[in-house]
Protein backbone atom coordinates (compact mmCIF):
# COMPACT_ATOMS: atom_id res chain seq x y z
CA UNK A 1 0.00 0.00 0.00
CA UNK A 2 2.66 2.13 1.07
CA UNK A 3 4.67 1.72 -2.10
CA UNK A 4 2.19 2.41 -4.38
CA UNK A 5 1.72 5.43 -2.69
CA UNK A 6 5.50 6.19 -2.98
CA UNK A 7 5.32 5.42 -6.65
CA UNK A 8 2.61 7.99 -7.31
CA UNK A 9 4.20 10.48 -5.35
CA UNK A 10 7.24 10.18 -7.63
CA UNK A 11 5.35 10.47 -10.66
CA UNK A 12 3.21 13.24 -9.55
CA UNK A 13 6.53 15.06 -8.35
CA UNK A 14 8.42 14.64 -11.67
CA UNK A 15 5.67 15.79 -13.94
CA UNK A 16 5.43 18.96 -11.64
CA UNK A 17 9.45 19.49 -12.28
CA UNK A 18 9.28 18.48 -15.91
CA UNK A 19 6.40 21.38 -16.03
CA UNK A 20 7.51 24.43 -14.49
CA UNK A 21 11.01 23.63 -15.52
CA UNK A 22 10.25 23.47 -19.55
CA UNK A 23 10.27 27.23 -20.16
CA UNK A 24 13.63 26.84 -19.08
CA UNK A 25 15.41 24.52 -20.74
CA UNK A 26 13.60 25.62 -23.96
CA UNK A 27 15.54 28.85 -23.32
CA UNK A 28 18.87 27.08 -22.96
CA UNK A 29 18.36 24.80 -26.20
CA UNK A 30 17.74 28.02 -28.35
CA UNK A 31 20.25 29.56 -26.65
CA UNK A 32 22.89 26.48 -27.71
CA UNK A 33 21.33 26.67 -31.34
CA UNK A 34 19.69 23.34 -30.57
CA UNK A 35 15.61 22.83 -31.77
CA UNK A 36 13.46 23.06 -29.05
CA UNK A 37 11.52 19.87 -28.50
CA UNK A 38 8.36 21.96 -29.59
CA UNK A 39 10.00 22.65 -33.30
CA UNK A 40 11.25 19.00 -33.65
CA UNK A 41 7.75 17.48 -33.25
CA UNK A 42 6.21 20.59 -35.14
CA UNK A 43 8.52 20.47 -38.04
CA UNK A 44 7.69 18.02 -41.24
CA UNK A 45 10.10 16.40 -43.39
CA UNK A 46 8.64 15.19 -46.88
CA UNK A 47 10.33 14.01 -49.73
CA UNK A 48 9.87 16.44 -52.61
CA UNK A 49 11.13 16.74 -56.01
CA UNK A 50 14.26 19.35 -57.48
CA UNK A 51 13.53 21.36 -60.47
CA UNK A 52 16.16 21.12 -63.08
CA UNK A 53 16.72 24.22 -66.33
CA UNK A 54 17.48 21.22 -68.78
CA UNK A 55 17.01 24.45 -71.49
CA UNK A 56 20.87 25.61 -70.51
CA UNK A 57 22.20 22.30 -69.97
CA UNK A 58 21.04 20.60 -73.24
CA UNK A 59 22.03 23.91 -75.45
CA UNK A 60 25.50 23.97 -73.43
CA UNK A 61 26.45 20.81 -74.45
CA UNK A 62 25.19 21.07 -78.38
CA UNK A 63 27.68 23.58 -78.23
CA UNK A 64 30.22 21.15 -77.59
CA UNK A 65 29.30 18.85 -80.38
CA UNK A 66 29.88 18.83 -83.74
CA UNK A 67 29.73 16.24 -86.39
CA UNK A 68 28.86 12.55 -84.69
CA UNK A 69 30.17 9.32 -86.20
CA UNK A 70 27.48 6.87 -85.76
CA UNK A 71 28.28 3.91 -88.05
CA UNK A 72 31.07 2.97 -91.36
CA UNK A 73 31.10 0.27 -92.97
CA UNK A 74 32.76 -2.06 -95.32
CA UNK A 75 32.35 -1.41 -99.27
CA UNK A 76 32.64 -3.59 -101.98
CA UNK A 77 31.54 -3.68 -105.71
CA UNK A 78 32.70 -6.02 -108.58
CA UNK A 79 32.88 -4.50 -112.23
CA UNK A 80 34.68 -4.78 -115.27
CA UNK A 81 37.06 -2.21 -116.79
CA UNK A 82 37.98 -2.19 -120.12
CA UNK A 83 40.63 -0.09 -121.81
CA UNK A 84 39.95 0.34 -125.50
CA UNK A 85 42.79 0.06 -128.20
CA UNK A 86 44.14 1.46 -131.52
CA UNK A 87 40.82 2.69 -133.79
CA UNK A 88 38.71 1.65 -131.06
CA UNK A 89 38.58 -2.18 -132.44
CA UNK A 90 38.02 -5.00 -130.30
CA UNK A 91 40.93 -6.81 -131.47
CA UNK A 92 42.57 -4.00 -129.76
CA UNK A 93 40.63 -3.71 -126.31
CA UNK A 94 41.96 -4.88 -123.01
CA UNK A 95 39.36 -5.86 -120.55
CA UNK A 96 39.79 -6.79 -116.77
CA UNK A 97 37.82 -7.81 -113.72
CA UNK A 98 38.24 -5.49 -110.93
CA UNK A 99 36.68 -5.13 -107.04
CA UNK A 100 36.43 -1.99 -105.90
CA UNK A 101 37.09 -1.63 -102.13
CA UNK A 102 35.89 1.37 -99.88
CA UNK A 103 33.81 2.64 -96.82
CA UNK A 104 30.87 4.01 -96.22
CA UNK A 105 30.72 6.66 -93.42
CA UNK A 106 27.38 7.54 -91.30
CA UNK A 107 27.25 10.88 -89.55
CA UNK A 108 24.64 13.14 -87.91
CA UNK A 109 25.47 17.06 -87.71
CA UNK A 110 25.20 17.98 -84.14
CA UNK A 111 25.84 21.18 -84.96
CA UNK A 112 22.39 21.83 -86.30
CA UNK A 113 20.58 21.33 -82.97
CA UNK A 114 18.58 24.31 -81.91
CA UNK A 115 16.20 25.04 -79.19
CA UNK A 116 13.54 23.73 -81.13
CA UNK A 117 15.66 20.37 -80.88
CA UNK A 118 14.58 19.77 -77.54
CA UNK A 119 11.32 19.25 -76.47
CA UNK A 120 11.17 18.06 -72.29
CA UNK A 121 7.98 16.48 -71.23
CA UNK A 122 7.84 17.14 -66.86
CA UNK A 123 4.44 14.77 -66.29
CA UNK A 124 6.19 11.67 -68.12
CA UNK A 125 9.86 12.82 -67.27
CA UNK A 126 10.92 12.51 -70.60
CA UNK A 127 13.30 14.34 -72.71
CA UNK A 128 13.00 14.07 -76.69
CA UNK A 129 16.05 15.36 -78.85
CA UNK A 130 14.80 15.51 -82.75
CA UNK A 131 18.35 15.17 -84.82
CA UNK A 132 18.93 15.59 -88.55
CA UNK A 133 18.49 12.16 -90.55
CA UNK A 134 22.34 10.71 -90.85
CA UNK A 135 24.42 11.66 -94.24
CA UNK A 136 26.83 9.47 -95.79
CA UNK A 137 29.82 9.85 -97.31
CA UNK A 138 31.80 6.68 -98.85
CA UNK A 139 35.56 6.50 -100.04
CA UNK A 140 36.92 4.83 -102.50
CA UNK A 141 40.45 2.68 -101.19
CA UNK A 142 42.23 1.84 -104.19
CA UNK A 143 45.45 0.11 -102.47
CA UNK A 144 42.95 -2.58 -101.04
CA UNK A 145 41.11 -2.86 -104.51
CA UNK A 146 41.63 -6.29 -106.40
CA UNK A 147 42.63 -6.44 -110.56
CA UNK A 148 42.47 -9.85 -111.82
CA UNK A 149 43.78 -10.73 -115.02
CA UNK A 150 43.71 -9.01 -118.53
CA UNK A 151 41.81 -10.64 -120.86
CA UNK A 152 43.16 -9.25 -124.38
CA UNK A 153 41.47 -8.89 -127.63
CA UNK A 154 42.93 -10.84 -130.52
CA UNK A 155 45.92 -8.32 -131.23
CA UNK A 156 46.79 -7.24 -127.84
CA UNK A 157 49.02 -9.02 -125.56
CA UNK A 158 50.82 -8.42 -121.45
CA UNK A 159 49.03 -6.71 -118.60
CA UNK A 160 46.19 -3.90 -119.17
CA UNK A 161 48.43 -0.37 -118.19
CA UNK A 162 46.73 2.81 -117.54
CA UNK A 163 47.68 6.12 -118.01
CA UNK A 164 47.76 8.79 -114.89
CA UNK A 165 44.47 10.09 -116.57
CA UNK A 166 42.75 6.90 -117.21
CA UNK A 167 43.50 5.92 -113.09
CA UNK A 168 42.08 9.15 -112.00
CA UNK A 169 38.78 8.03 -114.27
CA UNK A 170 38.40 4.64 -112.78
CA UNK A 171 39.12 6.17 -109.19
CA UNK A 172 36.02 8.67 -109.95
CA UNK A 173 33.84 5.51 -111.53
CA UNK A 174 35.22 3.25 -108.54
CA UNK A 175 33.53 5.76 -106.42
CA UNK A 176 30.27 6.09 -108.07
CA UNK A 177 30.09 2.34 -107.91
CA UNK A 178 30.57 2.55 -104.47
CA UNK A 179 28.17 5.50 -103.72
CA UNK A 180 25.59 3.57 -105.92
CA UNK A 181 25.97 0.71 -103.89
CA UNK A 182 25.69 2.23 -100.44
CA UNK A 183 23.10 4.22 -100.94
CA UNK A 184 20.74 1.11 -102.19
CA UNK A 185 21.69 -0.72 -99.44
CA UNK A 186 18.03 -0.52 -96.93
CA UNK A 187 19.89 -2.54 -94.32
CA UNK A 188 22.67 -0.11 -94.14
CA UNK A 189 20.72 3.03 -93.36
CA UNK A 190 18.14 0.73 -91.08
CA UNK A 191 21.66 0.16 -88.96
CA UNK A 192 22.63 3.82 -89.40
CA UNK A 193 19.31 5.35 -88.22
CA UNK A 194 19.05 2.76 -84.78
CA UNK A 195 23.13 3.47 -84.17
CA UNK A 196 22.67 7.22 -84.66
CA UNK A 197 20.08 7.12 -82.27
CA UNK A 198 21.96 5.46 -79.41
CA UNK A 199 24.95 7.05 -80.34
CA UNK A 200 22.93 10.61 -79.24
CA UNK A 201 21.04 9.17 -76.26
CA UNK A 202 25.01 7.83 -75.15
CA UNK A 203 25.62 11.47 -74.89
CA UNK A 204 22.42 13.53 -73.52
CA UNK A 205 21.54 10.55 -70.99
CA UNK A 206 24.36 11.46 -68.95
CA UNK A 207 24.53 14.93 -69.01
CA UNK A 208 20.43 14.81 -67.70
CA UNK A 209 21.56 12.26 -65.04
CA UNK A 210 24.14 14.82 -63.91
CA UNK A 211 22.19 17.63 -63.73
CA UNK A 212 19.49 16.48 -61.85
CA UNK A 213 22.08 15.19 -59.00
CA UNK A 214 23.57 18.40 -59.17
CA UNK A 215 20.30 20.40 -59.00
CA UNK A 216 19.54 17.96 -55.80
CA UNK A 217 23.12 18.37 -54.07
CA UNK A 218 22.34 22.40 -54.48
CA UNK A 219 18.97 21.99 -52.87
CA UNK A 220 21.13 21.35 -49.72
CA UNK A 221 18.41 18.34 -47.97
CA UNK A 222 18.33 15.35 -47.23
CA UNK A 223 14.87 14.89 -48.54
CA UNK A 224 15.25 16.31 -52.33
CA UNK A 225 14.56 13.28 -54.30
CA UNK A 226 16.28 12.92 -57.82
CA UNK A 227 13.94 12.31 -60.65
CA UNK A 228 15.15 10.27 -63.22
CA UNK A 229 14.70 11.79 -66.73
CA UNK A 230 14.83 9.64 -69.68
CA UNK A 231 16.53 10.93 -73.15
CA UNK A 232 15.21 9.45 -76.70
CA UNK A 233 16.22 10.65 -79.80
CA UNK A 234 14.28 11.43 -82.74
CA UNK A 235 15.70 11.29 -86.59
CA UNK A 236 14.03 14.28 -89.07
CA UNK A 237 12.93 13.19 -92.15
CA UNK A 238 15.85 12.31 -94.45
CA UNK A 239 16.49 15.15 -97.33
Amino acid sequence: MWNKIENLFIVLATALVVYFASPFISRVLAFAGLPTSTQLLGESHEPFSVSVDFGSVLKEEAKQEKSLTVMTQDLSVSENTSKEGLFGWSVFRQTQAAVFHGESRYEVDLAQLSDDSFTVDEENHVITITVPYPTLSVEYLPEESEFFDTANGLLTFGEMKLSLEEANELAVLAKEKLQTSAEADTEMWEMAEKYAKMSVQDIYQPVVNAAVNAAVEEAGSAYAMPVVYTVQVELADKQ
